[in-house]
């Protein structure tokens, strides 16, 4: 199985379907806001994931936990969303790589089409990855099995 490695330390696999988007592709997105990182895409089950990174450079940021660190993310995109009939589910905890990661569920609607999401935040010394997953409302399951897989296969190199 081929792998995608974030920051030279984060790997995840690349499952079948799924392909690394080209410059092209993910200019056509706004996911990462120019943060190093990557994105995948299963354009026959349309579901994408980016997965970027930064260091954490405000003290603030460094001392707060995932579970802060992602409701001031949802807090964040709330208001900008609300043009997308943005919702929050709920939010959520899981483990990447062994390591905590904090986020939450939301859905919303772009162009007529009801869309699931799940957004989460990883802390790794100074560095916070921040991973978006996006799948149609009615692929939702299907999303929510291949998204899990990724996660718990994911490994750190170092």
């Amino acid at each position: 199985m081929e792998y995608v490695v974030i920051n030279d330390e984060l790997a995840f696999p690349i499952p079948d379907g799924f392909h690394i988007m080209d410059e092209e592709e993910r200019s056509q997105l706004n996911m990462l806001g120019g943060a190093p990182g990557t994105c995948l895409s299963d354009p026959a089950r349309h579901m994408i994931i980016s997965i970027g990174w930064h260091k954490a450079g405000r003290l603030a940021t460094m001392l707060l936990n995932t579970a802060e660190i992602a409701k001031t993310m949802e807090a964040r995109i709330k208001e900008p969303m609300a043009d997308f009939d943005y919702a929050l589910l709920e939010f959520v905890a899981t483990r990447i790589g062994g390591k905590q990661a904090n986020g939450f569920d939301y859905v919303y609607e772009t162009e007529g089409t009801p869309m699931f999401a799940e957004s989460l935040v990883l802390k790794n010394k100074k560095n916070l990855y921040y991973l978006h997953f996006y799948c149609r409302r009615a692929n939702k399951i299907d999303g929510v099995e291949a998204w899990s897989s990724i996660l718990s296969s994911a490994s750190w190199k170092r």
